[in-house]
């Protein structure tokens, strides 16, 4: 009753409607020539530009009556087939620059557009002209209810009334038939011209509510009851009615048929902000399954021994990846509808048991990194290949999405086979374009039945395809490369696929009931983008997994070129295009590729891919804005739904994923960090380290809390409001935890080679359990007394102790000063866990576990000891913070005591972050901050009244290099004046050589001090260059002031403390040392000559050169002597070596285990660091200190130290 009194009340057409009958047509599903739906060729976009243009000069030019005809001529052509992008240069959207969107993109948009902002004299010529031939024209139509003919001509003639009513009439009819979503899609057309109406706005809400889309419906009434529409509404009684009964809808458990325990589609629903409800996971009853073992006899006893051995190196590679922070997140997932749960592997497909993990079916068809493995086991080819391959695999496996994504509606499984790999790659051996003549690559959505694994049918494949599972059937969409899953919305499928002519949004029907060997039918498409390079010759889309989120009327649909581009959902049509910036770029040399900014070759590109990269490209939608993050930039973008506005950008900086949306926070997640931005403005709210390991998969997220897997191995959970992280629990599964999901059976977690399930325990739970569920609550002191009670009575429960001896450091690190006392209670539980250390090795006799097992447990009780002693030892060393209010008396007596810890802070480390520092340093840290608080003139007072404890503290150490290392902490601190005049004192009895560049570093320090001192500081380390004869060092640092005198924004290297202090310094150096403004001679000597080479002539390369420059090594730091210079990799046999500023090579040495095998010479992570002669050079593996300056007999530095 509500639903006819609802549309009678809302149309004023309740006699009209009287001739629906239940037996017409279902609307939506009229079959579309897909080649006619693609046609959009250059001719007919440049007729409609030409028309729209021309309306837009007679609207300027008043001239009504010709407008409205030249108006309905362009319309009636941008409906005659699909809607064509309009740009003045063609198709060619690259004009718009990075950050700039194309709010009315398409040809439809643009004439909606100049319709609504144009004047009401030309509504009413249009109108006149118009009105009657749309009402002659929808009246037999009306009359008939043919939902399809309907649409046609509503759409055609919806300037009008008539055709606004038709539009309303369409939308009744759905909803009468129960089709809610095609009501809703509909009415957010006739929104476009209604934009006032409350009442319209409200019934498209109930419609979203009706068909489970409770976000957009939320979202809607929302907006009704914002200041915009108050006084509507509460004039109108139905309205009120209807905000009622949505509410009323919002607040039940179901709606529609949906299950808050499904999880259908990736990230969960439409919008891909689908929330899970977490508690604290209980690890002591893990279940794991693998997904590398099969169990079809046609196939076991062929690829079982194969995929055994393939799960140990692919474990092994992801802990390597994992330890050199690499993002290392498994692509695929798991999605859970009724009682079962699916992953796709690279074997097939499985489907299990939710309550027992059992196996319910499973589909056998290899991936081809898979299928190629098993053909070189069966021609028994050297290892090197076979190495190679299980590489592939292992790279398939954390970064190609598409091959991984799936997708439920109903009873069927959408899944997307043969990704990325099925066709060889259209490329050379470098990864450069082949020829264009080769065809494009393709892959297939195949639909299984969800409950008995049966297969229902397939589209893609190649052209000519003879694959049987086609049933004699037309092979639809043949020659596509599908970039994603569909996206499914009610009986709506819609899919993004490439093929030659461009990335085209393709919208499926489901086959006919009764006709099961039928295909499935092509409703509509549309041309989105010609991309500048095909997606086999793209380094990214091929793996970025590309499937369009839905709000509001609009799909936002991803295409990794550069764009994202929002499609009307009703009619296909483009609305707008935004362009952000990627990081690809063509390769300078040795082709002609694509590669990531960063790289050099496209085999380097996969490497910095692999390294740091956005581990999805699925636009989050949440509050009218979109959050993207593209696979092919480093930034993350937060977009306006209605128009694509940019509203602000963020780096994508240390993360790798956004890990939920809620009350205006974005959660971002990283290899190390999680963080919180302000949805409205970008601005960080808050961000933490993680302290138990590197992120190893996907979180759960239920709005406030978000779970977090390690490889510590632990779940993390942390408080999202405040990023305080609340609890970690160990892990004891047998591999790495996965991606998580939250099932109403219990905890999911999906690894590379095995899914590990957490089944729901109603059992009593243990103290540690219980404690964690308290700290996820917020009961910290309750967590805390059930812990201290619980081990007075067991105290040999290390799980118990672990937890308590994190709650208590959080506790210190929150409040330090008034949780002083609990350093003790910590250091007698760190001493009982040392103990449990020597006892590991006996446990498993005790606990009934194997020697692996014992292995395990021991190393984990030993990194989980090292790293709370660590966190102590940081927490102790940073202790009471500085206050900037502290009077000064108080801060001077603290910040002697804090000196006085230097000396035997030396020899120990702490955990700062995610970086083992030593303990000196974290002092010295927090002296240094404490330091800069203080007003100038109270810091230059400390520097002398501290001399005397200083002079203590260094004459009761006992060697000079612990002098030194102390001298060389309070020029950190910030005492640089108080450390030259203890390296000036006699009685201390100095070597001079030694103490040579700690005085310059204390003098440099103290020069850019401000005042007197400066000056004094300066003439002392003049004077002292000058008697030395060491003019380098002095002449580039007399250029670097020139340099901040000329142009102090761009200026590097060394600043003083502002204009005056460096013109003093300048005018001392002019009066008292004018020798060393002069450049001095460079102390490499000889001639350049240039040999003859056949290199560029017709003839064979006689030899080639030996020193082939791949990669540069930044250099950081001060460069002094090296000012110029460039160190770089170069081949063969991956040396380094240095270039003088004229390109001459220096030298060159090869370091020792620095590279890994496999690595083509390139890891993106080198750097250098320079002082003085000196040049520190952090490579892979290794820590090398050269002597720059000097060259031996072969050509190579002396290497001063080395650390691996």
């Amino acid at each position: 009753m509500l639903l006819r009194l609802f549309w009678a009340l809302t149309l004023g057409l309740a006699a009209v409607f009287s001739f629906v009958a239940a037996s017409s047509p279902v609307a939506g599903q009229e079959p579309a020539d897909a080649a006619a739906a693609q046609d959009n060729g250059e001719t007919e976009q440049r007729a409609l530009l030409r028309q729209v243009q021309q309306t837009e000069q007679l609207l300027q030019d008043s001239k009504w009556l010709e407008a409205a005809e030249q108006f309905e001529a362009a319309w009636e052509l941008a409906c005659a087939g699909s809607d064509p992008l309009l740009e003045e240069r063609g198709a060619d959207v690259r004009q718009l620059s990075a950050g700039q969107t194309d709010v009315v993109a398409g040809g439809r948009a643009r004439l909606e557009q100049l319709y609504r902002s144009t004047t009401a004299e030309f509504k009413t010529e249009y109108a006149r002209q118009f009105e009657a031939a749309a009402q002659q024209k929808l009246r037999p139509v009306l009359s008939t209810g043919n939902a399809i003919e309907l649409r046609r001509l509503a759409l055609r003639y919806q300037f009008t009334a008539a055709g606004r009513t038709g539009l309303k009439t369409l939308a009744r009819l759905f909803a009468d038939r129960g089709d809610f979503l095609e009501a809703a899609v509909v009415l957010e057309r006739v929104r476009l011209s209604e934009t006032d109406s409350v009442r319209l706005l409200l019934q498209t809400a109930w419609c979203y509510a009706m068909s489970g889309l409770r976000q957009d419906a939320a979202d809607l009434s929302a907006l009704a009851r914002s200041e915009r529409f108050t006084a509507n509404l509460a004039a109108d009684g139905v309205a009120g009615a209807l905000l009622a009964d949505i509410e009323r809808l919002l607040t039940s458990p179901v709606v529609a048929g949906t299950s808050s325990v499904s999880w259908k589609q990736p990230l969960g629903n439409y919008r891909r902000t689908e929330r899970q409800l977490i508690t604290p996971p209980r690890l002591r009853s893990m279940q794991t399954s693998s997904l590398f073992e099969v169990t079809d006899v046609l196939f076991a006893e062929q690829l079982n021994p194969l995929l055994a051995a393939l799960t140990d190196f692919l474990e092994t590679q992801r802990e390597k990846s994992l330890r050199l922070n690499s993002t290392s997140v498994p692509a695929s997932g798991v999605l859970v509808a009724g009682d079962l749960f699916y992953a796709r592997t690279p074997v097939g497909l499985q489907a299990r048991h939710l309550q027992t993990g059992e196996l319910a079916w499973e589909v056998v068809r290899q991936d081809a990194p898979l299928r190629a493995l098993i053909s070189l086991q069966k021609s028994a080819e050297f290892n090197g290949d076979m190495l190679s391959g299980a590489v592939e695999l292992y790279r398939q496996l954390i970064r190609t999405v598409t091959t991984s994504q799936m997708a439920i509606s109903g009873r069927t499984l959408y899944v997307v086979e043969d990704s990325d790999y099925s066709q060889p790659p259209n490329t050379d051996m470098f990864g450069n374009p082949g020829s264009a003549g080769l065809q494009l690559r393709t892959n297939f959505i195949r639909a299984y039945d969800a409950t008995t694994g049966l297969f229902l049918w397939q589209v893609g494949g190649q052209t000519q395809d003879a694959n049987p599972l086609n049933r004699g059937e037309a092979n639809l969409l043949a020659g596509y490369y599908f970039l994603g899953a569909p996206l499914v919305l009610g009986n709506r499928i819609y899919v993004l696929a490439e093929n030659g002519e461009g990335i085209h949004l393709i919208r499926l029907g489901e086959p006919q009931p009764g006709q099961p060997e039928a295909n499935p039918s092509i409703l509509a498409s549309q041309l989105l983008t010609l991309p500048e390079r095909r997606v086999d010759q793209h380094p990214l889309r091929k793996h970025a997994g590309l499937i369009p989120s839905f709000a509001q009327g609009l799909l936002i649909c991803p295409l990794c070129d550069d764009r994202i581009i929002a499609v009307s959902a009703e009619d296909l049509s483009i609305r707008w295009v935004f362009r952000y910036s990627g990081i690809l770029q063509r390769q300078e040399l040795g082709g002609d590729a694509l590669i990531l900014r960063g790289s050099f070759d496209p085999m380097s590109s996969e490497v910095v891919d692999l390294q740091n990269r956005w581990i999805d490209f699925l636009p989050r939608i949440s509050d009218g804005k979109i959050l993207v993050t593209p696979r092919d930039s480093d930034q993350l973008y937060c977009l306006n739904l209605a128009d694509g506005q940019q509203l602000w950008t963020a780096p994508r900086g240390a993360f790798h994923a956004i890990a939920g949306v809620a009350d205006q926070r974005v959660v971002l997640i990283g290899n190390r960090t999680v963080s919180a931005i302000d949805l409205n403005t970008g601005r960080q709210l808050w961000n933490s380290e993680l302290r138990h390991g590197v992120t190893c998969g996907t979180c759960c997220f239920d709005g406030t809390v978000l779970q977090i897997p390690t490889n510590a191995p632990s779940i993390v959970l942390v408080d999202t409001r405040t990023g305080r992280e609340l609890v970690a629990v160990d892990w004891s599964g047998p591999d790495l935890p996965g991606n998580l999901l939250q099932s109403s059976a219990g905890l999911l977690s999906a690894g590379f080679t095995a899914i590990t399930r957490m089944p729901l325990d109603n059992s009593e739970p243990l103290p540690s359990e219980r404690a964690a569920e308290f700290l996820v609550q917020g009961r910290r002191e309750d967590a805390r007394s059930l812990l201290e009670a619980h081990l007075a009575q067991q105290p040999q429960d290390v799980a118990a102790r672990t937890m308590l001896i994190d709650l208590l450091l959080q506790l210190l690190r929150t409040d330090y000063s008034s949780n002083q006392q609990v350093v003790g209670t910590i250091r007698e539980l760190l001493v009982k866990a040392s103990q449990d250390l020597e006892l590991a090795p006996l446990l498993h006799s005790l606990l009934a576990m194997g020697p692996g097992d014992a292995v395990v447990l021991g190393e984990q009780l030993r990194l989980a000891s090292r790293r709370q002693q660590l966190e102590l030892a940081e927490i102790i060393a940073q202790g009471e913070s500085f206050d900037p209010a502290l009077p000064f008396p108080e801060f001077l007596e603290r910040f002697r005591n804090r000196l006085r810890q230097l000396p035997g802070a030396g020899t120990t480390s702490a955990v700062v972050g995610n970086v083992e520092r030593s303990t000196a340093d974290v002092i010295a840290g927090a002296l240094h901050r404490g330091l800069e608080l203080r007003t100038a003139r109270e810091r230059s007072q400390i520097q002398q009244m501290v001399i005397a404890d200083v002079s203590a503290i260094v004459a009761s150490l006992s060697t000079e290099q612990q002098k030194l290392q102390f001298i060389q902490l309070l020029v950190r601190i910030g005492l640089p004046q108080t450390a030259a005049e203890l390296l000036n004192d006699a009685s201390l009895k100095w070597d001079a050589e030694k103490i040579r560049l700690p005085l310059d570093m204390a003098l440099l320090e103290s020069a850019r001090q401000s005042g007197a001192i400066a000056q004094q500081s300066a003439r002392r380390l003049l004077a002292g260059w000058q008697a030395r004869q060491s003019a380098w060092p002095a002449y580039t640092w007399l250029q670097d002031l020139k340099a901040w005198q000329n142009e102090p924004g761009h200026a590097v290297g060394w600043s003083p403390s502002g204009k005056d202090e460096q013109q003093a310094i300048i005018e001392l150096a002019k009066n008292e040392f004018p020798a060393l403004l002069q450049a001095p001679a460079s102390p490499w000597q000889g001639t350049v000559t240039a040999q003859p080479s056949d290199d560029r002539t017709m003839l064979p390369v006689r030899q080639f050169a030996s020193a082939i420059p791949h990669r540069a090594i930044p250099m950081h730091g001060n460069s002094g002597l090296y000012r110029g210079w460039r160190l770089m990799w170069v081949q063969p046999e991956d040396r380094v070596a240095a270039f003088d500023p004229d390109g001459r090579i220096r030298w060159s040495f090869q370091p020792l285990g620095t590279l890994p095998p496999r690595y083509y010479g390139y890891r993106p992570d080198s750097a250098a660091y320079s002082c003085g002669n000196v040049i520190v050079l952090c490579l892979p593996g290794l820590l090398v200190a050269v002597d720059g300056h000097t060259v031996n007999s072969d050509g190579s530095p002396p290497i001063l130290w080395q650390k691996t």
